[in-house]
């Protein structure tokens, strides 16, 4: 079993407390929030983003028994010939392009599939269960790797993607009078 990571954050002020927006990306520091969490680069250039998280690989994998009966995925575009499941996040209103990187070289690659999950841990089951490939952190995955259980697919083209950061605007200097 993987660890997970929580992050607990504690605000004390007197400040009026103020609801997080619905979705999309949004930058906390103009809405006047004190602090932020975002997964990769920060919003804006002036913004203090601090490490919370090292980065992450992302891979593609299939059970044995789902990879039997396909053909064998050898180039990102094959993908689309595989029932892939997919990750839609609540800030999308779509599913999330795969992304893919070799040396310099990046793609996104729109997939489809029978099945969209909302988180990855789903994916992963569905995944073992062999309803088809699934996008997701390779720290998930790599126990059922190791047991046989799961399968690399693609191996040269796993992007890293950054870490999740820690955002707050710069601190304000206070001249006095």
């Amino acid at each position: 079993m993987v660890g997970q990571v929580w992050l607990c954050l504690v605000i004390i002020g007197n400040g009026p407390r103020r609801r997080a927006p619905g979705r999309g990306l949004w930058d906390p520091v103009a809405r006047r929030y004190d602090i932020g969490v975002r997964f990769g680069d920060p919003v804006a250039k002036d913004i203090i983003a601090m490490r919370i998280a090292p980065d992450m690989t992302m891979v593609f994998v299939g059970s044995p028994e789902y990879l039997q009966s396909r053909i064998e995925a050898k180039r990102p575009q094959d993908l689309t010939r595989h029932n892939c499941i997919n990750l839609r996040l609540p800030m999308r209103n779509s599913p999330l392009a795969w992304e893919l990187s070799k040396g310099r070289r990046e793609l996104q690659v729109r997939v489809e599939g029978q099945l969209t999950f909302n988180n990855v841990y789903q994916m992963v089951e569905a995944s073992l269960a062999g309803f088809g490939l699934a996008y997701v952190p390779k720290e998930l995955v790599q126990p059922h790797v190791d047991a046989k259980r799961l399968a690399w697919v693609l191996e040269d083209w796993y992007p890293i993607r950054r870490a999740s950061c820690l955002l707050s605007e710069p601190p304000q200097v206070i001249k006095g009078g």
